[in-house]
């Protein structure tokens, strides 16, 4: 059983009814949007299964919590709010990225248009915090409910920070490293960062906030930088998306990042001639091709595994349970190496 799967069975089925608690069941529209996107129900409203993500927020919130003592269903509400802004985010970023697919399903926007996407992204979004107001009626003062409110929408500026950064740079012919790293420090490791510090404040370790928020981001970071890998050397039938998809999104992931900035100069020309029109399948898998010629895919694998590394000597900065610590430690690898 892997990390995830354990971390599942422990929190899973409290973090899904908490989820679900949060989402009126009210026959409306936006509701089934939501609940869609959340692969509760189909397009028309009845209920499936379908895949509903990692949930890797909030489980890192339960755990850090746990893992300095506290009590995980106390930390429920903060950790259901924190997937729910996660999710605003991805229906939003469909939207701007014209990603046709999520989770292995028509994206948001396909199945009912831009506009009511946008609303459902921002009905996510008041839903969160509405839930997060309910750390108060689990035993957690309002003082440490009001910090996390803090975070929570401290990350949410960040994050909104780095999805301007993301499409500034993706308007751009050229990038550089240190622009891309700002970007998704802010854009993916912001969100992390609060889920781990949530954790261990609400687990009654306020003196380790600014250790977890730090440890979370370079987690956050590793994870971005593999999710840029899968991006263009993943297998659909695992990531639930096209092969070579951010090519063909003309994203500025960091595999074309270094070919922009360190490749041949017949590379670099070859980006710039693709990116400025409709990248194709058969586009795509050419410049795939290239990239891992090039040295793109390995440089993108090298540099997941150092920042995993600085996350795993970060976490020895953490008050955890040495079960605990073994836990988050599985999970670094798990980020690392996963294929979805």
């Amino acid at each position: 059983m892997s990390v995830l799967e354990r971390l599942h069975a422990r929190y899973g089925p409290a973090l899904e009814a908490e989820l679900r608690s949060a989402v009126p069941d009210d026959g409306t529209l936006l509701s089934r949007m939501v609940s869609y996107h959340l692969g509760w129900v189909d397009a028309d409203g009845r209920p499936a299964a379908a895949d509903p993500g990692k949930r890797i927020r909030p489980l890192l919130m339960l755990l850090a919590c746990e893992g300095v003592g506290g009590d995980w269903s106390a930390a429920l509400p903060g950790a259901a709010a924190l997937e729910l802004v996660h999710n605003f985010t991805l229906i939003h970023d469909d939207i701007q990225d014209r990603s046709p697919e999520r989770r292995h399903r028509p994206a948001v926007w396909v199945r009912w248009g831009v506009n009511q996407a946008i609303n459902a992204g921002d009905g996510l979004f008041a839903l969160a915090f509405r839930k997060l107001a309910d750390l108060a009626g689990r035993g957690v003062s309002p003082e440490t409910a009001l910090q996390c409110a803090r975070i929570l929408a401290e990350a949410c500026w960040v994050v909104c920070q780095g999805q301007v950064a993301d499409l500034e740079l993706a308007d751009r012919p050229t990038a550089t490293l240190d622009e891309y790293f700002g970007m998704v420090r802010r854009k993916t490791g912001a969100l992390i960062g609060a889920a781990v510090g949530m954790g261990v404040l609400v687990g009654g370790c306020p003196g380790a906030v600014a250790a977890a928020r730090e440890f979370g981001e370079a987690l956050g970071v590793a994870f971005q930088v593999w999710d840029d890998y899968l991006g263009i050397w993943g297998r659909r039938e695992v990531t639930g998306k096209p092969a070579g998809d951010d090519l063909r999104e003309r994203k500025k992931t960091l595999p074309v990042v270094w070919a922009l900035e360190a490749g041949s100069p017949e590379l670099r020309a070859r980006l710039a001639e693709a990116y400025v029109a409709d990248v194709g399948p058969d586009a795509a898998t050419e410049l795939a091709v290239r990239l891992t010629n090039a040295g793109a895919e390995a440089f993108t694998r090298r540099t997941a595994a150092e920042w995993a590394g600085l996350a795993g000597r970060l976490l020895g900065n953490l008050p955890l349970r040495p079960e605990i610590r073994a836990d988050f430690a599985d999970l670094i690898e798990f980020i690392f190496s996963r294929e979805f």
